[in-house]
């Protein structure tokens, strides 16, 4: 962000005031309102013990939230890269599109990826159990 901000500084008053105005963006939707959603709903469910449907859209929303921010460091020198994560994040943060929540249902709710998943651990297990421990057993440090 700081790499962006001097480019946009050599770049004129225009880029300058656009990359300025995304920044704000980025603060205010994607941080600020979030926070105060997330304790709102938080504060909610603690003196009603009622479950909402928001307290698991902005449990998923900040788990994505550190995802992306991990992934834009990675990828600092993509094109763009910064842009893609706020508009990804703003898209999260929307009350209707809740994007997180789309993810998340496709991530961790498809059925498909857990059997995948599932057969791979056991595969493991089985790969554990038959070839690693063997050898393991076998090793001795000190003779």
């Amino acid at each position: 962000m700081v790499q962006s901000l001097a480019l946009a500084l050599e770049g004129g008053p225009m880029q300058t005031s656009c990359l300025v105005l995304l920044m704000v963006m980025d603060i205010v939707c994607g941080l600020i309102i979030p926070v105060y959603e997330t304790l709102y709903y938080l504060r909610y469910y603690r003196a009603t013990r009622q479950y909402s449907s928001k307290l698991t859209h902005w449990t998923t929303y900040w788990i994505f939230f550190g995802v992306l921010h991990l992934v834009q460091r990675v990828l600092y020198w993509f094109p763009f890269s910064y842009e893609i994560r706020v508009i990804a994040i703003l898209l999260m943060a929307h009350p209707r599109v809740q994007a997180g929540l789309s993810i998340y249902n496709f991530l961790v709710t498809n059925p498909l990826l857990t059997i995948k998943a599932i057969d791979a651990r056991n595969r493991l297990r089985e790969h554990i159990d038959k070839v690693v421990l063997p050898r393991i057993s076998n090793f001795r440090l000190y003779s």
